[in-house]
């Protein structure tokens, strides 16, 4: 090729190329973020009505099940959240934090409702989280509240975990003073105070044998 013209034209050819598919990628990359603006636009408002008329009354109902539980104050900052937490008591010895958020991935295109338990300290194992995804374009109102059902109903199995493992009811383990069992105070059948300081006992048959002969139970000889 010996005609510098004719060089110069394959050069502005190439260009043209390269510029037509630069031309074409702006205006793909526009129509994506005009459609991902367009489904933000529908999403913000169903994400806030997840939580305000899905989550969060389901949240209340299950804090009046219990006199520890109580709503953690809204975040205007994350009005994507709503949690509830469980103060530590004699019978539910931990604090316990339930937590749901609702989010998108990047494009927008799938939604995220996401659950997630925290209880400290950690004795035991537990699930401490799960997802369920869903389309943006077609949420499913129903299915989203059948799946926060299901997390909250296998968080009360959970908690209630707190009551029988001796690794958190360790505080709470007497000994009946007369039959020698080992039993949860929180639970017993009978009690009595004597000299300031309160014995547990299995059942109240035990405890009017001791009331019998406190001084022989007191020194040890259970019979």
């Amino acid at each position: 090729m010996n005609d510098p013209d004719q060089f110069e034209q394959l050069v502005r050819d190439k260009l043209a190329v390269v510029e037509g598919q630069r031309r074409e990628r702006k205006a793909k990359f526009v129509a994506n973020m005009t459609a991902r603006e367009l489904r933000i636009e529908r999403f913000d408002p169903f994400a806030r009505r997840l939580i305000t008329a899905i989550i969060t009354p389901r949240l209340e109902r299950l804090t009046r099940c219990f006199d520890n539980a109580r709503m953690e104050p809204s975040d205007p900052a994350r009005p994507r959240r709503a949690a509830c937490v469980f103060d530590h008591t004699a019978m539910f010895p931990a604090s316990t934090k339930v937590e749901f958020s609702v989010s998108a991935d990047e494009a927008v295109i799938k939604g995220v409702v996401a659950y997630s338990l925290e209880i400290l300290p950690i004795l035991f194992e537990y699930d401490k989280g799960d997802q369920a995804n869903f389309a943006v374009e077609k949420p499913d109102d129903e299915t989203i509240a059948a799946w926060v059902d299901g997390k909250l109903l296998e968080f009360v199995d959970i908690y209630f975990r707190l009551t029988e493992a001796d690794a958190y009811q360790h505080d709470n383990l007497v000994v009946d003073p007369v039959c020698g069992a080992r039993i949860n105070k929180l639970l017993a059948g009978a009690r009595e105070e004597v000299n300031g300081h309160t014995y547990f006992f299995c059942m109240d048959q035990c405890r009017q044998k001791f009331l019998g002969n406190t001084a022989r139970y007191l020194q040890g000889k259970a019979g």
